[in-house]
């Protein structure tokens, strides 16, 4: 039997009882299943070891003999034998390839407890993570454990503690509402109290004899961490009935939902829900150098290729706004930029918003795969909505690849519908981590992800500025300037479909997706559109475009001019406020070079054969004035001299 230990009860101590502790992570807009993936695979990928390629976290839920662990409980076993005298279930949750609760296990000053990750999951509540990266606090998220049973959580983990040698630790925790009358611990007055082996002056110690724990874990049929493996197990039993098995009224959109019909199926699904980004994520591993994540659940795999339908696409989208450019022609990628009080540098940008239209065909919501909606995989039954098929949504999310939050409710995008009707808005806002920021606002914080790590909700649920800055505030208000300005159509524009073809273009083969090679060309079918002959306007449209080097494209062109017009085509740079060429940047940015230039021109076919039917003046491509129609194709070569920016080609006349 481990031995227990009460936590004394001084009203002059500060300390808080079980049930404030228990209502200090009251979120209540998330299902207790997505708080506890949330909470426990963010710890795994904090505690993940350097240069490891996967992050290996397995969930398992299954029956145990009640009886055989109450004797293990000093104090409680009785209440235990009473209340459970069947078999009953428990929930755990093993990661590999971590360092395991590290540190002293009989921390005494300040420095020892900040150093020993055991002492802050076992004992402490709010103890900040110290790591680059990391996900925020450990002990407030983890309180959502004890929600889901009897207020019981067993904490397994073996650590290295020299080269080749190595420890086991296990040690039990409870905490419970000591307001209630049937609380299990009817001597403690704060509902808090653990097991493990006592030690010197009334302290309580993990067990660390290996066979000991073994005893333990068989009772649960979970094996113990060999060789050199390191790493945490946490098991909670007596799972509560509410969080095994939920009860749905018939009419409900859940009731449709099959994920939901089994608490493995519910975690699976929440795993995909908030660590898409990260779920074998090839491209997040390359960009960030830090592992991919490998998740089983009751011995199932749950890798990028059996992710719903729903989560690929949100990878897609993730990747492309993560590298600055899209990953298909379906996705557009804005940067984000902050005029003042932003980044150090102010030519470089804060993050990008990726986004795309998805019809019911492309959410494959059609026979023969017939999928729910893409807002009940996000955790949103709003019938009327998932009828409708025509929201939004936009998510965002740090370093440590979990979404923070979703957001429906239009606080990240413009309000209305925007999109084409029956397609839904898919938006992802992806932080550039490693940006400095200006440090005449920011002094205790270097980069964008040290303000963001600050400023998220103990429950990685917000992001809130700090009192007096207005980072976020501003990041919003410029996302849904960036989207509003994408979807608006400007009759009086010179700037057609061609333009935001060349940018997706321009963007793939400029700007190739990390870990997936460069390619020599991206070829694109040519625009079917018939030319309005008796338009008074000019026309173009992008047919092809070509690497030739890190900084130099050719980009093939065709298109229209009307007779008696003088035009010229040139290239525009979308920056956060406008449009802007040549000479617009010039005045605004005069110290800056203009990123993209016209070098040289080469006829294809069409009617400019002669040498003096164009020219290039000051970057741009003059065409000669004609008293007929005239149609062209021209090669053009284009020299770029950043990637911060997306490039837009235009015809003027």
């Amino acid at each position: 039997m481990l031995d227990l230990k009460i936590a004394i009860d001084d009203p002059q101590s500060m300390s808080q009882d079980g049930s404030s502790i228990l209502r200090s992570l009251q979120n209540k807009s998330l299902p207790m299943v997505d708080l506890v993936v949330r909470e426990s695979i963010q710890n795994s990928l904090d505690a993940t070891k350097k240069g490891e390629q996967y992050t290996e976290v397995n969930f398992l839920v299954e029956n145990f003999n009640t009886d055989a662990l109450a004797k293990e409980f000093q104090g409680i076993e009785e209440k235990l034998q009473t209340k459970y005298k069947e078999k009953n279930y428990f929930l755990s949750i093993t990661d590999k390839n971590t360092s395991g609760l590290t540190g002293r296990i009989d921390a005494h000053s300040t420095q020892e407890i900040a150093d020993s990750n055991f002492y802050k999951l076992v004992f402490g509540i709010g103890k900040n993570q110290e790591n680059e990266g990391a996900g925020g606090s450990w002990g407030l998220g983890k309180t959502s454990y004890f929600r889901i049973g009897v207020g019981l959580v067993i904490y397994y983990t073996r650590v290295e503690l020299s080269p080749g040698q190595y420890e086991e630790r296990l040690i039990g925790s409870l905490i419970e509402d000591n307001k209630k009358s049937d609380r299990l611990l009817q001597q403690s007055e704060r509902g808090i109290a653990w097991w493990g082996a006592k030690g010197h002056n009334d302290y309580i110690f993990p067990i660390t004899d290996s066979s000991r724990i073994k005893e333990i874990l068989n009772i649960f049929g979970l094996g113990q961490y060999k060789d050199n493996e390191t790493g945490t197990t946490i098991v909670i039993p007596y799972l509560s009935n509410s969080f095994i098995k939920k009860e749905y009224s018939e009419d409900s959109k859940e009731k449709n939902c099959h994920w939901l019909n089994s608490i493995t199926s519910e975690i699976q699904m929440a795993i995909q829900r908030w660590y898409f980004p990260r779920i074998n994520n090839n491209t997040y591993h390359l960009h960030f150098k830090q592992s991919k994540l490998f998740c089983l659940i009751n011995g199932e795999p749950l890798i990028d290729r059996n992710l719903e339908h729903t989560f690929k696409i949100l990878q897609r989208i993730y990747n492309s706004a993560l590298l600055g450019n899209a990953t298909d022609d379906s996705i557009v990628v804005k940067p984000i930029f902050l005029k003042s009080k932003g980044a150090e540098d102010k030519k470089e940008s804060i993050g990008h918003i990726a986004f795309r239209e998805v019809s019911r065909e492309d959410a494959e919501m059609l026979p023969p795969n017939n999928c729910q909606s893409p807002l009940a995989y996000l955790g949103n039954f709003d019938s009327k909505a998932i009828e409708e098929h025509n929201s939004k949504f936009l998510g965002y999310c740090r370093k440590p690849g979990m979404i923070v939050e979703y957001d429906f409710d239009n606080n990240w995008l413009p309000s209305g519908v925007i999109q084409k009707e029956d397609t839904m808005l898919f938006s992802l806002f992806v932080p550039n981590s490693n940006v400095k920021l200006d440090t005449r606002y920011y002094q205790s914080y270097k980069t964008v992800e040290n303000y963001l790590r600050s400023v998220e909700n103990a429950d990685h649920a917000n992001w809130l500025d700090e009192n007096g800055l207005t980072f976020i505030k501003r990041t919003k208000k410029n996302v849904t300037e960036v989207i509003k300005e994408y979807f608006q159509v400007n009759e009086s524009s010179t700037i057609g479909s061609a333009t935001s073809r060349l940018s997706k273009m321009l963007g793939n083969a400029i700007l190739p997706p990390t870990g997936f090679g460069n390619k020599s060309s991206v070829e694109k079918e040519k625009n079917t559109k018939q030319t309005r002959q008796s338009s008074p306007k000019a026309s173009i449209s992008v047919e092809n475009v070509n690497i030739i080097n890190e900084d130099t494209v050719e980009v093939q062109v065709s298109g229209r001019i009307p007779k008696n017009k003088k035009c010229s085509v040139k290239i525009l740079v979308e920056t956060q406020e406008s449009r802007l060429d040549k000479e617009k940047w010039q005045q605004d940015f005069a110290s800056i070079d203009f990123p993209f230039e016209i070098t040289s021109v080469e006829n294809v076919e069409g009617s400019f054969t002669e040498v003096d039917d164009f020219s290039i003046l000051n970057g741009e491509l003059i065409l000669k004035c004609s008293d007929d129609d005239k149609t062209f194709k021209l090669l053009l070569r284009v020299k770029k001299n950043t990637n911060q920016y997306a490039p837009l080609i235009v015809v003027n006349s």
